[in-house]
């Protein structure tokens, strides 16, 4: 997979966004994609073929101190999807509907 602005190259596949691309990693035929934006669930799910999956909702989450973030990088760690955003949250989403099932802060 390669990103390059706003495409992932894939598999000989070009998927294109309207928003450049900070970070994106497959998991189980899917490509987690995080679009450098300024909304909250900037996180987005899409199969090989560029069909939207899900979007990340994080509306049951209550955040200490700040105010809710972009998120800025992804990563699957032990078949989880975790989200991370620029104050050390990170959050763990449900990879088939995009819900946050668990958030923490880490240092």
């Amino acid at each position: 997979m390669n990103i390059l602005g706003n495409k992932i190259i894939i598999n000989n596949k070009e998927l294109l966004f309207d928003k450049n691309i900070l970070e994106a990693a497959e998991y189980k035929s899917k490509i987690i994609v995080v679009l450098d934006t300024n909304e909250i669930d900037n996180v987005f799910c899409y199969s090989y073929n560029s069909e939207l999956l899900w979007k990340m909702d994080s509306s049951e989450i209550t955040n200490i101190g700040t105010e809710k973030e972009p998120c800025i990088g992804v990563r699957i760690v032990n078949e989880n999807c975790v989200v991370f955003d620029f104050f050390g949250r990170r959050y763990v989403l449900n990879t088939e509907n995009g819900k946050v099932e668990k958030g923490e802060t880490f240092k």
